[in-house]
């Protein structure tokens, strides 16, 4: 079983592309997605003494802060290769944070972050290019953290059930 986590990605429409909102420079594809780094890439690790990697949450909470790109959508990640992972900063200290080898996008959230309905306007239109995109099928807010509590607790018996508070 793989271990999952969400990251937010937006759409650059002169791009016609996903980009993630803290590197602007990078966009995003369907394949496995590596470490940018020449010393962490080929290895399929990623170093103690280095910053790269693909960094994202098991927990949507930490990830509000790009809710205010109206072309955002949250993706739901698969992490490949070594993973790093640690308590959220300090006004977020009870969620976690991952960084990752590698990741590859295997579905897009379709539930708002601020409503927690389903998503519309422009965000639903780039949800629905990121799922066309990615080939990849969206997913409701419930659904998307069961799944990503369960792939914490089999693959590192993590259980996210104290963090993730009812939504």
């Amino acid at each position: 079983m793989a271990t999952l986590f969400l990251k937010t990605i937006a759409y650059d429409v002169n791009r016609k592309g996903f980009f993630s909102p803290s590197w602007r420079n990078f966009l995003w594809t369907p394949e496995v997605v590596v470490a940018q780094c020449e010393k962490c890439a080929p290895t399929g690790e990623i170093g103690l003494d280095c910053t790269c990697g693909i960094y994202g949450s098991p927990n949507i909470e930490t990830l509000e802060e790009y809710h205010k790109y109206p072309n955002s959508v949250v993706a739901i990640m698969n992490a490949y290769g070594r993973f790093d992972i640690w308590n959220g900063p300090r006004d977020l200290s009870q969620y976690y944070v991952i960084r990752c080898w590698g990741a590859k996008i295997v579905g897009i959230l379709t539930t708002d972050l601020t409503t927690k309905y389903n998503i519309a306007g422009q965000r639903a239109q780039s949800a629905v290019l990121a799922m066309d995109k990615f080939n990849v099928g969206g997913e409701q807010l419930y659904l998307a953290k069961e799944m990503i509590r369960q792939s914490w607790l089999k693959t590192i018996d993590i259980d996210l059930v104290i963090p993730y508070k009812e939504t």
